[in-house]
């Protein structure tokens, strides 16, 4: 069962670059990570008018998972900087999310 999915703030990200191109604060060469903790990119969605079917342990669950997402303890691996911020182990090639090992990203095994 799929209890929410991921909601990407993509127009968070534009209104930021906008803001530094209009504001002159734009170098030619520019990174940042847009993440969870500091623009809500990957915030979980609401469950809108379905929040009295969840029950109230995976609402639990899921406020955990969130908090450790923000605080870092869990870290989501990206298709720039992986998992270790050097690139290995990066996502978007096949099979490349089998690679990781959850214990890795601050995750404990279900199964």
């Amino acid at each position: 069962m799929v209890v929410t999915s991921v909601l990407y703030n993509l127009q968070g990200v534009a209104f930021d670059l906008i803001k530094r191109l209009a504001t002159k604060q734009l170098p030619q060469r520019f990174f940042k990570s847009y993440t969870f903790a500091n623009l809500g990119v990957g915030k979980l969605a609401p469950f809108y008018n379905l929040a009295s079917a969840v029950p109230a342990s995976a609402k639990a669950t899921l406020a955990a998972i969130d908090k450790r997402i923000i605080s870092g303890q869990i870290r989501i691996p990206d298709e720039t900087r992986g998992i270790n911020g050097k690139g290995k182990n990066a996502i978007g090639a096949p099979d490349s999310a089998a690679k990781i090992n959850v214990r890795s990203i601050g995750c404990k095994p279900v199964r």
